[in-house]
């Protein structure tokens, strides 16, 4: 168990959905982070076991609070209620999904020296080889997601879980194009025999990234 009552966890496999795992999203938060979902089918059993374990780390943070406010004030009757879990579910065609909210800062302060560190989220290959961050990782890649499961409180939300993201081993990569693929205007893929090797219309585009739309632990 790490530090701060978090639990080191990886994830069922699953589709990536919005990644932004390469460049932080600063939208909503100047420091950046990195941040992705992960669907996977309801009924797998890698699946039915990650969300029993966020249950379970969930049900640890309520009662240590209740506790907490027992060993402060004898019955105290303080009330915990739980927030809602990183997670949601979905139907789509008739197949039930469970959806996981995954997400980290895209720095933390060094305890020792009090700096602020800025990391990148580690990247592996379904063989566990270090990839590089020049890859454009796109909704739909199938990967696992090594996490933190961190416990929190907070009077207004109760207590609940974060995800927050370690590494990421990518099974299946999708790339994110930016424009969409020929499917999607319409185009078949039996009209002509001609592939884009080296004559493609594409180039070097600094605004492609993946789809956005020392300490181990960073700081959430």
């Amino acid at each position: 168990m790490a530090e701060n009552n978090s639990v080191e966890a990886i994830s069922p496999a699953g589709e990536l959905i919005w990644p932004c795992l390469l460049k932080p999203d600063t939208k909503f938060d100047e420091a950046g982070v990195y941040k992705t979902k992960l669907k996977v089918a309801a009924d797998a059993p890698d699946a039915i076991k990650f969300r029993d374990l966020l249950e379970k780390i969930q049900q640890e943070e309520h009662d240590r609070q209740v506790q907490e406010a027992e060993a402060k004030k004898k019955g105290s009757g303080k009330k915990v209620k739980l927030a809602d879990l990183p997670m949601e579910e979905t139907d789509e065609d008739g197949t039930e999904y469970l959806v996981f909210n995954f997400k980290s800062k895209a720095s933390y302060t060094d305890k020792k020296t009090g700096q602020v560190v800025d990391r990148k989220i580690a990247l592996f290959d379904g063989k566990g080889k270090a990839l590089t961050h020049d890859l454009k990782i796109g909704s739909g890649t199938v990967a696992r997601i090594s996490v933190f499961v961190s416990p929190f409180y907070t009077a207004l939300l109760g207590a609940g879980v974060t995800l927050r993201i370690r590494a990421v081993k990518i099974l299946k990569l999708k790339e994110f194009t930016g424009g969409g693929n020929a499917d999607a205007f319409g185009f078949g893929d039996d009209e002509s025999d001609f592939e884009a090797d080296d004559h493609g219309f594409g180039g070097d585009n600094s605004d492609d990234q993946d789809s956005t739309n020392g300490d181990d632990q960073p700081q959430f």
